[in-house]
């Protein structure tokens, strides 16, 4: 820390010594990012910037330990912070909403380190959403950038139910069978809420496109109306979704399992 205040106050200084994430950071700007990281690296209280005994050198010196720490290995001594923050929170806060994991910091980092000398910061954040965030992004999580915001790897099962267009009970379904990778939890005024990996959600859009209805079925068989479902009712055609395997409306079936009756049918 002393090095980087007299790189400050010293133009002439060797700037090979500098860290290189907070490089262009003037003094003031310096100072004010090393007391945020310290007061959340030490303070666990609601109010993490209010710090009793900051008086103290050996308080003092510790926040400016912990803090340059993070920045001297920077993304991860920032993840390794917030991994602790997040592991003070509540047990039952909703890991749906950003505040209630991550406290004051979220609201905090954004509000406070607006300017452009600090994007370092808010992409180290949003690094760390992307790689551990299972919760939703939304629109109203404006502070967040649109990138991370649009290619955040986890869906709301509501989202999920669009892409697919499936009903939300189909997709807890899938959710329970495997063929959809998440998690359900349940909040703490009993709503129950899930997050999808969207990796897994577009995969299995990709396979439903190879789903045909009755009708389409009908049509790559060549048969009628009637004949399509006696052959549904003998079990010859085996639909994996319709009124009497899941409560949907339509019945589909995989085109490959229809395309390889008309064979044997040939």
């Amino acid at each position: 820390m002393a090095r980087e205040i007299e790189l400050r106050l010293r133009p002439s200084s060797s700037q090979n010594d500098a860290i290189e994430v907070i490089r262009a950071l003037e003094l003031e700007a310096l100072l004010k990012l090393v007391w945020f990281l310290g007061a959340y690296s030490r303070n666990a209280h609601h109010k993490p910037q209010k710090i009793v005994g900051l008086e103290t050198i050996e308080i003092a010196r510790a926040m400016v330990k912990q803090a340059m720490e993070i920045l001297s290995e920077w993304p991860k001594g920032l993840h390794r912070l917030l991994d602790e923050i997040v592991a003070r929170q509540k047990p039952d806060a909703s890991s749906n909403k950003l505040r209630a994991q991550f406290g004051g910091f979220y609201l905090a980092l954004y509000r406070s380190f607006p300017g452009p000398e600090f994007e370092f910061l808010r992409q180290g954040f949003e690094g760390y959403l992307r790689e551990h965030w299972t919760g939703q992004l939304a629109k109203r999580n404006r502070r967040l950038s649109d990138d991370v915001r649009s290619k955040h790897e986890w869906l709301s099962i509501i989202e999920a139910a669009k892409l697919l267009k499936v009903r939300v009970g189909k997709v807890k379904q899938y959710l329970s069978e495997g063929m959809l990778e998440g998690q359900l939890h349940v909040t703490g005024s009993g709503r129950s809420m899930g997050a999808i990996r969207r990796e897994s959600v577009e995969a299995l859009a990709t396979r439903m496109q190879d789903y045909v209805t009755l009708k389409e079925a009908r049509a790559l068989l060549g048969t009628s109306r009637k004949r399509a479902y006696a052959l549904l009712e003998q079990g010859v055609l085996r639909p994996i979704s319709g009124p009497t395997v899941d409560g949907q409306t339509l019945w589909r079936f995989q085109r490959q399992d229809i395309l390889a009756f008309n064979a044997l049918k040939t």
